[in-house]
């Protein structure tokens, strides 16, 4: 078992069902993150003056939806073949980890410019 489950991954499948997989992940978090993103953004441009405590709410629920999203990416990859050298536990919560920290960059980015 490799440290980099993703050079496994890379080895095992078929860069068409990685593909796949990932876009059909993304398409459901597409979906989840906007519905919850749209009637929070239409919020803010209401003027709610506690904008930070909204920003808290889409990370967090950007964060969970993108843990759903890595279990939808895994599960669809083992529709395809599961295999062995992989520890799809552990790449699933390593991928999490890392999609959490780019979302929070990204909220990041846009309480600094809405202040």
């Amino acid at each position: 078992m490799s440290k980099l489950e993703i050079k496994n991954i890379f080895k095992t499948y078929k860069k068409l069902d990685i593909l796949s997989s990932f876009l059909t992940a993304l398409l459901f978090f597409a979906i989840i993150a906007g519905i919850i993103l749209i009637p929070t953004i239409q919020m803010i441009y209401l003027y709610i003056p506690y904008v930070e405590y909204f920003l808290i709410g889409i990370y967090i629920s950007l964060s969970l939806t993108s843990v759903y999203f890595n279990k939808i990416f895994v599960d669809t990859l083992k529709t395809y073949q599961v295999s062995d050298l992989i520890d799809y536990d552990k790449f699933k919560v390593r991928c999490s980890t890392v999609m959490t920290l780019i979302i929070f960059i990204i909220v990041f980015v846009v309480y600094i410019f809405l202040h």
